[in-house]
């Protein structure tokens, strides 16, 4: 139960979903990708803003989408020569035009845990629009003044927060992993 509404009852208030996803058929992972896009648009009402993925399913989905579509090469101008230098080393990775942004705690988060989906497998659907850090009540803006050492002439003062990360709408975001 979250904001009074079960999640059994109001499926409509779950989030989106769809942990293993085979990678052994070609064009699996990019069809299972389009369905959750879809979902996330249908019922939060806005396309996600923001993609994280973990290594694994970065993989998977360059082999999977094929890399001629998503290779973007940038030309800088050259100072020396006086025309264009090309760099084909920077690419980047899209879905729906949104970049795919490689996220290299998911790793480190597989070997200090040991989750029942690996967190280099996992991709999330996020809509910034509906994510937010709101204040904790009684925790907002409060003065640290510590006692001040007794061989020093100096004064300590801080202010502290405490905020908890919430969404508006849970549905306008999506998980994914593969298998």
């Amino acid at each position: 139960m979250i904001g009074g509404l079960n999640q059994n009852t109001y499926t409509w208030w779950r989030n989106n979903a769809d942990i293993g996803i085979s990678t052994a058929s070609s064009g699996n992972l990019v069809n299972h990708m389009e369905t959750q896009w879809r979902e996330c648009t249908r019922y939060g009402g806005m396309a996600p803003t923001k993609i994280l993925v973990g290594s694994a399913f970065l993989d998977a989905y360059r082999i999977d989408a094929g890399l001629t579509v998503n290779r973007q090469i940038n030309g800088t101008p050259s100072l020396q020569k006086g025309g264009v230098s090309i760099d084909a080393g920077i690419t980047a990775t899209y879905f729906k035009g949104v970049e795919l942004t490689w996220d290299p705690v998911f790793d480190t988060l597989d070997t200090l845990d040991a989750p029942s989906v690996h967190w280099s497998k996992r991709c999330y659907f996020i809509n910034e629009k509906f994510i937010s850090l709101r204040p904790i009540n009684g925790h907002w803006m409060v003065p640290r003044k510590p006692p001040r050492v007794y061989d020093r002439y100096v004064q300590y003062w801080a202010l502290t927060s405490k905020a908890a990360f919430t969404t508006g709408k849970r549905n306008a975001h999506a998980v994914l992993s593969i298998a």
